[in-house]
Parts: C-alpha cells; structure tokens; sequence
C-alpha cells in the first residue's frame, strides 16, 4: 500500500510533554519581549517628559532616585507573597495590570507631587516583576534541561525594538503616546501572558 505523505503514518503526533515544553518557553520569551519593550517606551524618555511638564533639575533628580527605594520594600513583599500561596501567576498578572494601568497616570497628574505619588504606585507594582519572572523561568528550564539565556535574549530585543522604535518618532509624536504604549505592553499584553507563564 502506497502512504501518501503527510498522512498520520508519516507525521506521527508531537509529544504532549515536547508541546507543553515549546508552548511554555514562548510564552516566557514573550513576557520578557513585552516586560523590557514596557521600560524602553517610558525609561529613556522619561526625562525629557518631565523637563516638558516645567519640572527643575533637582525635582527630576529626586524623581530618579524613587524607584530603586520602592524596589527595597516591594520585591521582598510581592516576593514573599508569590511563595507563601505559590501564587507566581497571579502576583505577575496583578503586578503587570496595576503596574501598566497606572503609568497612564502621568497623563493627568501633573507637578512634582502628583508625578511622585503615580511613580511610586508604578514602581511598588512594576519592580518585583523582573525578580519572580526569572525566579519561575529558571525553575522551569532548570527541571527541562533548557538555556535560560535563549529565553532572557528576548527582553533584550524588546528594549532595543522599543527604545530604538520609540527614539525616532519622539519628535512627530505626542510624549503622552509613551505611556498609552507602556499601559497596552504591560497592563495589557502582559496580564494575559502571566496567567498562561509555565510555574514548576
């Protein structure tokens, strides 16, 4: 008998295991892909937003430094919380959502206090994301015997497309555009990949 190809006998069905494996690290490069493209749109561009809305050196310096102080408190917190529930995708997803929806904050609050207080709600949400993201993604390559590193790269092509993208049309575009980007990429995009993100 003649098998004509592509018929089952010649393409015999993928291994559910080898197909939950493929689906989980796209779904790990696409977090990182969307998470860095999120900072690539608002990080090198911030400055110049807030030298647009009339703030002072000083007050933009003392902006800088808010985010690596947030970070001190709400990485152990958030941390704390993904591991006591073993709550990894959810934490993700809540941090992604609230993290991406409030940058669109900076479009309506304007002056030095109102851009605190939404930098700082930002940050609370947005700077435990990194730290559970790798802590999951190295669990599970780890237990499949697969390189972090090819699943990290991804973030990296994300800022650079981002940042390089967003770097020419700066002057032809509305600075607001900035964080309607960083709300869709990670209120949006990455609510929905958290909730499908492999957890070992």
């Amino acid at each position: 008998m003649i098998v004509r190809p592509g018929t089952p006998k010649d393409n015999p069905p993928l291994d559910p295991e080898l197909l939950r494996l493929r689906r989980g690290l796209w779904v790990a490069r696409g977090f990182y892909f969307i998470f860095f493209a999120a900072l690539g749109a608002i990080g090198p561009f911030f400055n110049i937003y807030l030298a647009e809305k009339g703030l002072t050196g000083t007050q933009i310096g003392l902006l800088s430094s808010v985010p690596p102080l947030i970070a001190l408190t709400s990485n152990p917190i958030w941390g704390a919380i993904a591991d006591r529930w073993q709550a990894h995708q959810r934490v993700l997803g809540i941090c992604a959502f609230v993290a991406g929806l409030s940058s669109l904050g900076f479009i309506w609050l304007g002056g030095f206090w109102g851009t605190l207080a939404v930098l700082c709600l930002l940050n609370f949400f947005r700077s435990p994301i990194p730290a559970i993201l790798d802590g999951t993604v190295m669990a599970y390559v780890a237990k499949h015997d697969v390189s972090y590193g090819r699943q990290r790269v991804f973030g990296s092509f994300g800022w650079i497309l981002s940042s390089y993208g967003i770097g020419l049309l700066i002057g032809t575009i509305n600075i607001n555009a900035i964080f309607w980007l960083h709300a869709a990429a990670l209120g949006l995009a990455g609510t929905l990949l958290s909730m499908q993100m492999p957890v070992e």
